[in-house]
């Protein structure tokens, strides 16, 4: 994808939006696809991320519910490491992967 100005502010600012949502706690669950999974905003910045033990992201791509959302391609979803509320994004990922039949 060729990235305009007009399209750089665009994601700019929804950068700054989940970054705010992030620092204020209110960001539990995130969802994106390879290229957002990938996306670097400035490349003359170095950018370190927290993970312990942790892999940074979980790709549902083949996950029933995924594929239900009309989402294509690889789709990556990861919980925040500053979730207050760990248990819920995590039942709620059992949920996007096994349902509430416990199926994949």
């Amino acid at each position: 994808m060729r990235f305009t100005n007009a399209l750089w502010t665009i994601i700019t600012a929804i950068f700054l939006v989940a970054l705010a949502a992030i620092d204020d706690e209110q960001l539990d669950v995130v969802l994106m696809d390879k290229d957002a999974f990938d996306l670097q905003l400035d490349p003359s910045l170095s950018y370190i991320s927290v993970t312990k033990e942790y892999p940074m992201g979980l790709n549902f791509s083949e996950v029933k519910r995924i594929k239900q959302a009309g989402f294509n391609g690889d789709i990556y979803v990861g919980i925040l490491a500053n979730s207050p509320r760990m248990e819920t994004a995590l039942s709620y990922l059992k949920y996007l992967f096994y349902g509430e039949s416990g199926e994949k």
